[in-house]
């Protein structure tokens, strides 16, 4: 069995924390304009998908998983928020 230190899971890959630091700003920032109120967990799975998409480009794979996340949200019934410009 092998046990993997906290540093070497944390370092996982610059670029992939970077990718989804990236991602989750994107993602967050899509769902604002949109007018779609996500949820944590939705705000991280689709922040991964987009990642993974970063990283290897587009795939029938990737577009199967955007298609369930599109499908997911049409049949959510999100509710639509105002969208608030932050101050300055």
């Amino acid at each position: 069995m092998i046990i993997f230190k906290k540093k070497e899971i944390m370092a996982q890959s610059k670029e992939r924390q970077i990718a989804a630091q990236s991602s989750l700003k994107l993602i967050n920032e899509w769902s604002h304009t949109c007018g779609k109120c996500l949820t944590l967990k939705e705000l991280v799975a689709i922040t991964n998908v987009i990642v993974d998409y970063v990283e290897m480009g587009y795939s029938a794979e990737i577009g199967k998983r955007l298609d369930t996340i599109q499908e997911h949200l049409n049949n959510k019934g999100l509710e639509s928020v105002k969208f608030v410009p932050p101050t300055k």
